[in-house]
């Protein structure tokens, strides 16, 4: 992968449109050792997450005495790693404390959803694998945890999904004509870009990055990150956007899902019939 340098260039996208994703791709059962597995393809961003539910694992790892002392619930954990040949910039392996803050934003936005009190004493770890990474990571990896979850039949109270927005000021050039035929001149001041990749989040113009998971039924939001500035009369605008673009990913995720199950039930009809034959 070609190192992407921080640029001071303004980004004009020309493949896909500012309120487009990348081109989604899923596949199931990559890791057969794990309960449930999904390879995740968002554009050139691809993400292995492989997920385990350890029964009484919490028992084995404190002692028993300690264990009844604690509460009977389950934990989740999510161990976040870079491939070395993930992206050029290969410092960014060594940085313990990014993969932390990576894991730990992951299990913030799961942390209120899965209904742990079901699975007691169990541990649910999820292991998060960038194999290539062109931007847009943690909110893609959440999207991979949340099918891995679903495919390994964990109890959630609702689906989560993310996604991330920046936000960047629109060069004179490109919102003079837009600005002498509006009336407001804020809608043009700033152009949004979801799902941003690797060039557009190195960008140094950007004025603020957001990243947002959503419970998709009750639009309850499970976790935000910002980084950068946004004025207080904009926010509402780039909320509203980054939350309908997270329920709009997880339509295109609930196909992925229905596809899955889909192929079971075709694998499960198929077995049934050789057993009957």
């Amino acid at each position: 992968m070609k190192k992407v340098p921080p640029s001071k260039q303004s980004i004009v996208r020309k493949e896909r449109k500012p309120l487009e994703f990348r081109s989604i791709h899923c596949e199931f059962d990559v890791v057969s050792e794990a309960s449930a597995s999904v390879y995740g393809q968002f554009g050139d961003t691809k993400i292995i997450v492989a997920m385990y539910v350890c029964e009484n694992m919490l028992l084995l790892l404190y002692g028993p005495k300690q264990s009844a002392t604690s509460t009977d619930k389950g934990e989740f954990e999510c161990i976040f790693k870079y491939a070395k040949f993930s992206s050029a910039e290969r410092y960014i392996d060594s940085k313990d404390s990014v993969k932390r803050s990576f894991g730990h934003q992951i299990e913030q936005a799961f942390g209120d959803v899965i209904l742990l009190d079901k699975y007691p004493k169990s541990l649910i770890e999820a292991h998060v694998y960038v194999i290539q990474c062109d931007g847009n990571v943690v909110s893609h990896s959440i999207n991979c945890v949340g099918l891995a979850l679903m495919d390994a039949g964990i109890d959630m109270k609702d689906m989560v999904t993310s996604s991330q927005t920046i936000r960047f000021k629109t060069p004179p050039s490109e919102n003079k004509e837009e600005t002498d035929n509006s009336n407001s001149t804020q809608q043009n001041e700033f152009v949004d870009y979801l799902d941003p990749d690797l060039l557009e989040e190195n960008n140094v113009n950007k004025e603020c990055g957001i990243t947002l998971a959503v419970m998709t039924h009750s639009q309850k939001i499970t976790l935000l990150q910002m980084k950068g500035s946004l004025e207080i009369s904009q926010s509402k605008h780039v909320f509203q956007l980054c939350i309908q673009s997270c329920l709009s990913l997880a339509e295109i995720l609930k196909k992925q899902m229905f596809e899955r199950f889909k192929e079971q039930n075709e694998q499960s009809k198929q077995i049934s019939q050789i057993f009957n034959s």
